[in-house]
């Protein structure tokens, strides 16, 4: 059994290209930081966002191909998707 202490701090960060235009709706009771990012070098604009925060404190969920730098830069980088995703 693994034991994480994150602290007294622990901020969840949204980094989206917001592709659908459903972002602030459907996070906007949720406390967090919603970054959405313009159309282009999304890849890039996500990886300097962790490397902002301090890639070594940062766990990233990604589901995206705009994502693969922005999980490789991060601590810990989870890739995810769903069946039907287009992968």
């Amino acid at each position: 059994m693994s034991t994480f202490i994150f602290g007294n701090h622990l901020s969840v960060h949204i980094v989206t290209a917001d592709t659908y235009g459903k972002a602030v709706g459907a996070f906007q009771a949720l406390d967090c930081h919603l970054a959405i990012l313009p159309p282009s070098d999304q890849a890039i604009a996500k990886a300097d966002y962790i490397r902002h925060l301090g890639s070594d404190t940062v766990v990233a969920i990604g589901n995206g191909r705009n994502d693969r730098l922005m999980l490789q830069q991060a601590a810990i980088g989870l890739p995810c998707w769903a069946r039907g995703y287009g992968y």
